[in-house]
């Protein structure tokens, strides 16, 4: 369970919820009408819903699988990239941000599980993170692509 502010400039909170089954569930706040209010100021509304570590239907070969099960970790960051959010850590790791007001999820393509994930700032790597994929016993430094930034 967590609650953050994700995204530049977020004014309404995101409660992050890990289901024991591996599901992920968010729901974004907003301000309760003053006549409904009654003591809560802010009322919930779900945004994402994402079906964790379950197969789906039609995908290629899976992934090899950590020989423990690694859970699903919540981690929050900010100025990784300018962008702020929280980071899943698990056997599908995955990116939540903010866009334009909306929460996105953003899954990270690498062989296997996310075992540790921290912002990392060096001057060769300024604003990125490391990463430490389980699989292939490899420390990765990196870093997102700045927001507004044109591909190529």
């Amino acid at each position: 369970l967590l609650v953050r502010r994700v995204g530049p400039g977020a004014a309404r909170p995101v409660l992050i919820v890990r289901c024991t089954g591996g599901d992920l569930a968010a729901y974004t706040a907003f301000p309760a009408p003053a006549a409904q209010a009654r003591g809560l100021r802010w009322r919930w509304c779900k945004v994402l819903h994402n079906y964790g570590d379950r197969p789906v239907a039609g995908a290629s070969a899976p992934r090899p699988v950590a020989s423990t099960p690694q859970p699903r970790r919540l981690v929050p960051f900010d100025n990784v990239s300018e962008y702020r959010g929280v980071f899943v850590a698990g056997e599908n790791p995955m990116w939540l941000l903010s866009s334009r007001g909306e929460l996105l999820c953003h899954p990270m393509t690498v062989e296997g599980a996310v075992s540790c994930f921290a912002p990392f700032h060096i001057p060769n790597c300024a604003t990125g993170y490391v990463g430490y994929c389980l699989n292939e016993g490899a420390l990765h430094i990196s870093q997102l692509r700045a927001p507004g930034r044109a591909a190529g």
